[in-house]
């Protein structure tokens, strides 16, 4: 018997509850649920026949290997207690029990009840390279239905994704798009939702990206100010003059940093208008022992970098322009 640990051990054992089990490839997860389900059918308290159960995986040769771990672990309880029927039992309906993957159990399912979902027994489903053709087909038939109808919107958009003489990064955005909408509990409505995120008619200050840029801004322009604070209070210099030529550029710094968190604070455009900030010259380093030297010239490379770059990169359009981007 392996050597569980505490954490296998709840997994293995916990009753009545969800349970995540969280791991790296190759640390046992596989190993954990199959003592999981052992231990579920083997319980003579209250067992659970193994038909009883839903076991999905996500390949056809993980259900495999699902299936013969838990027939190996029954054959061994098996070989261990001759004269107890009960692991024969859940032997004898292992060939019944759902372990698949999520696809083949639900293609079961549809099968098993076709007669209430008036689709016919004898369905089948796609290969995904049938399913690709078709989608081409049913893409290319679109297009070229919009192409006739002169559709002008259909035609930027078809243009904004597509290279002269090649329709292929067109249908694959669209074919992206479907799969990646169609992972979503309703996927039509989170689509809704997603363009009306863009509706030109809610302003910028209204916006879902509103709250998001602000707050990070804000955490921007703080640990701006904490480093230009930081470079303050490490400079020690012998020489008075030299000493007051740093404070008095670290000071402008801070100026210049609350200046541009203030005019963000009153009007987005403003700062739009005025986004780059001019930092002074800073005096040179070489009086200063290397330690703060290196530590000075890093913050302050830091927290240039942050309000010309990190910040502005939040601020590429003003009202109007979102507007019409929008």
């Amino acid at each position: 018997m392996p050597n569980w640990t505490k954490a296998q051990q709840n997994a293995i054992n916990s009753r009545n509850r969800n349970i995540l089990v969280s791991a790296a490839a190759g640390s046992g997860k596989t190993a954990v649920l199959v003592e999981r389900v052992i231990k579920m059918i083997t319980d003579k308290n209250k067992p659970v026949d193994i038909d009883r159960l839903l076991i999905v995986t996500f390949t056809n040769p993980a259900a495999a290997e699902m299936r013969s771990r838990i027939t190996k672990s029954l054959n061994e309880l098996i070989n261990k207690y001759p004269d107890e029927p009960f692991y024969r039992r859940q032997l004898s309906l292992l060939p019944n029990a759902k372990i698949s993957t999520i696809d083949s159990f639900c293609s079961s399912l549809v099968k098993e009840h076709f007669y209430e979902l008036s689709v016919n027994q004898d369905f089948s489903v796609f290969e995904d390279a049938q399913l690709e053709l078709l989608e081409d087909s049913v893409i290319s038939d679109v297009v070229d239905k919009y192409f006739n109808s002169d559709d002008k919107e259909f035609i930027s958009l078809f243009r904004l994704f597509t290279a002269p003489g090649s329709e292929k990064p067109f249908n694959t955005a669209i074919k992206r798009l479907m799969r990646y909408i169609y992972a979503q509990p309703f996927p039509y409505k989170w689509l809704s939702d997603c363009a009306e995120s863009c509706n030109p008619e809610i302003p910028f200050n209204k916006s879902i990206w509103y709250e998001y840029i602000i707050s990070q801004a804000d955490y921007l322009f703080d640990y701006a100010l904490s480093l230009a604070k930081e470079n303050s209070e490490i400079i020690n210099c012998d020489d008075e003059t030299l000493q007051n030529k740093f404070i008095d550029v670290i000071n402008d710094d801070i100026t210049e940093i609350t200046r541009f968190k203030n005019a963000l604070s009153k009007s987005r455009d403003g700062a739009v208008s005025q986004r780059e900030v001019k930092f002074a010259v800073s005096p040179n380093t070489k009086k200063l022992d290397a330690k703060t030297a290196l530590r000075f010239k890093n913050n302050r490379e830091t927290y240039k970098s942050i309000m010309n770059k990190d910040i502005t990169a939040f601020l590429v359009s003003d009202t109007e322009e979102y507007k019409n981007d929008m």
